[in-house]
């Protein structure tokens, strides 16, 4: 604001951008000083749509028009909605064994049911070594890339016991601090390890940023390649809507029946979200491989 004697009442005002009323008015508590930069945050909830905001700025004696500057703004619906979620828990407490469930929005929001359980990981914890090894190596030898490659592509235990030993605990506990990870712990047994949904929601949604850039692209075609017969759940739930999926499975037997869980990030237009579906006690595989695409399906179709 240039020319404001005594700084300047400032009022910001929102409007669909299409016309008509205005949805939202901002007033700055404080007197805007002429002359130099200032900034203002405030939180406004609107529906999805595209807006129009303007800054009204008048002198503090009033003694100059009324300055106007307008810019647009494009707001996108959180996906996906907590309406959706809650369908999908609801539907997953009907299902046998032990369940949870977590969703990190599009927003960065996390929500779930028994999301701080923690479980076996069987598998999953493939993603984890696979993430930490490439943030601990600067370059990736064609030996090393023939190991990485079954370990996500087919889950081969013998190539993340490979990894496993490079890696070691102490490396994935520090991963686990990276990415916000609150209930992980490992004790030199590596499909032992306890994992929460929650905890690999959070991972899954923060997995580019952990990875460095060199080793980005890597990371994410892996993690999009599972075989086939690999691919079910949430990608085979969300790829014919359209969404791309990087996601790890796990399963195993345990002394309650069987395990299988799986983690994915999802991306779609202008939403990323992640998910976490675990499951044991349940009474076959593929029972628990319904169980995680009905949850997927219930996310997908309500968003």
């Amino acid at each position: 604001i240039e020319g404001a004697q005594g700084g300047a009442h400032v009022t910001i005002t929102i409007s669909p951008a299409a016309g008509g009323k205005v949805v939202k008015t901002i007033t700055v508590a404080r007197l805007v000083a002429s002359g130099r930069d200032s900034h203002v945050s405030f939180v406004c909830h609107l529906k999805a749509g595209r807006y129009v905001w303007t800054v009204h700025a008048v002198d503090r004696l009033l003694r100059v028009p009324t300055i106007l500057r307008t810019a647009h703004l494009n707001v996108v619906s959180v996906y996906p909605s907590a309406a959706a979620i809650a369908k999908a828990i609801a539907w997953l407490k009907q299902r046998s064994g032990v369940t949870a469930v977590a969703v990190v929005d599009s927003n960065g929001v996390l929500h779930g049911w028994n999301q701080d359980r923690q479980f076996v990981t069987a598998s999953v914890i493939k993603a984890m070594l696979l993430v930490e090894y490439l943030r601990t190596h600067a370059s990736i030898s064609s030996s090393a890339l023939a190991t990485l490659t079954p370990m996500i592509e087919v889950s081969d235990n013998n190539a993340a016991e490979a990894i496993y030993h490079v890696v070691g605990d102490s490396r994935l506990y520090a991963l686990a601090k990276a990415a916000g990870m609150k209930r992980f712990a490992i004790y030199g047994q590596l499909f032992g390890a306890q994992l929460t949904a929650a905890d690999q929601a959070r991972f899954f949604y923060r997995l580019p940023g952990l990875v460095p850039k060199s080793h980005r692209k890597l990371a994410l075609y892996l993690l999009s390649h599972v075989v086939s017969y690999q691919s079910w759940g949430i990608p085979a739930a969300a790829r014919p809507r359209g969404w791309q999926v990087w996601f790890k499975g796990g399963w195993r037997g345990t002394n309650i029946g069987q395990l299988v869980h799986q983690v994915a990030r999802l991306h779609k237009g202008a939403h990323t979200f992640s998910m976490a579906v675990f499951t044991d006690g349940d009474p076959s595989q593929g029972y628990g491989i319904e169980t995680i695409e009905g949850v997927a399906a219930r996310v997908l179709a309500g968003g």
